[in-house]
């Protein structure tokens, strides 16, 4: 499966909890980040927070992962439908996973 390197803006804690996530079952943080996004549905995510937010957000952090060419789709095709960036999707498919607010 195709993989390329992306860079995104994500909170900072969600980085270290990828981090130490990542850690514990002995992945790398790609991989995790690639798991994250493959088995989390789109309609899961709580997409409505954004709707007042600005999409600069200058306390996020510079993360970059290799993502394989599906899961890239599917933040493109949500970033695309919702008017987001990309970051904001990462930013809420993890937000979703480790059950932390944005």
């Amino acid at each position: 499966m195709a993989k390329s390197e992306q860079i995104f803006r994500i909170k900072p804690k969600f980085k270290k909890l990828i981090k130490i996530k990542s850690a514990e079952i002995d992945m790398s943080n790609s991989e995790l980040v690639n798991q994250i996004v493959k088995t989390t549905k789109s309609n899961d995510l709580a997409i409505k927070i954004y709707k007042n937010k600005s999409k600069l957000n200058y306390d996020n952090v510079q993360a970059s992962y290799m993502i394989q060419d599906t899961n890239k789709k599917k933040i493109e095709k949500i970033a695309i439908k919702h008017d987001l960036k990309k970051s904001q999707v990462l930013n809420l498919f993890l937000s979703h996973y480790f059950n932390e607010p944005l």
